[in-house]
């Protein structure tokens, strides 16, 4: 497994895609001699990501054993999306009216 400084990758950038594309090489990154990132063939990410599906079907599974506790589909999507509206608005800053606005930009003059 090859370890290279981010800047070293940056200034090689296409080298160090073809050398993990072409090579099927495993490329981390790291910057002051702290791994940050790891680059990998597409098919790794693949294997990662059937893994993790494997691990999340299994806790499914395991979460539906230990409980005859049922909640119908159509309440769970309610609930989130009033959860993300809600925090949408909270984040969302406040909207100004005509003359607030004004009153910015007079002030950034």
């Amino acid at each position: 497994m090859g370890r290279l400084t981010i800047s070293k990758a940056r200034e090689d950038f296409a080298e160090t895609v073809n050398r993990v594309a072409y090579r099927g090489e495993r490329i981390i990154l790291h910057r002051r001699e702290k791994d940050i990132v790891a680059i990998v063939p597409i098919e790794d990410l693949a294997i990662l990501e059937e893994v993790e599906d494997r691990s999340d079907v299994e806790a499914a599974h395991e979460a539906l054993a230990e409980s005859d506790e049922r909640i119908p589909y159509d309440q769970v999507r309610k609930e989130l999306i009033g959860n993300v509206r809600n925090s949408a608005d909270e984040s969302r800053p406040a909207r100004l009216g005509r003359s607030a606005k004004k009153r910015v930009q007079a002030r950034r003059r």
